[in-house]
């Protein structure tokens, strides 16, 4: 059972330099990412220098205490009428074939 449970620790991985420098890569991105939607957002000075600092000193629960605020309000109608309109066919045919209860005798 302990040789079960090594293969899974963390010892057993093999952190070599490549895995680092994609890691870095992939962080930089998101890094990135962030700082464009922050600069997006209709945000004062003050507030888009807060968030970029959250974001940059508190690595990743930064990314993820900015996440509810990343979304435009003017997007957020359009994404809730998308979702409704992709659920209604599906409601509209369980009430078609349900409530038909009237076929030939």
């Amino acid at each position: 059972m302990s040789e079960l449970a090594y293969q899974f620790s963390l010892h057993a991985a093999k952190f070599t330099g490549q895995v680092w420098v994609c890691l870095g890569v992939i962080w930089l991105v998101v890094l990135a990412c962030a700082f464009t939607s922050i600069q997006a957002q209709p945000f004062s000075a003050r507030q888009q220098k807060f968030w970029i600092s959250v974001v940059v000193f508190v690595p990743i629960l930064g990314v993820l205490a900015y996440l509810p605020f990343s979304f435009q309000r003017e997007h957020l109608a359009q994404l809730f009428f998308i979702r409704l309109k992709q659920d209604r066919p599906k409601k509209a045919a369980s009430t078609a074939t349900g409530s038909g209860g009237g076929g030939p005798a």
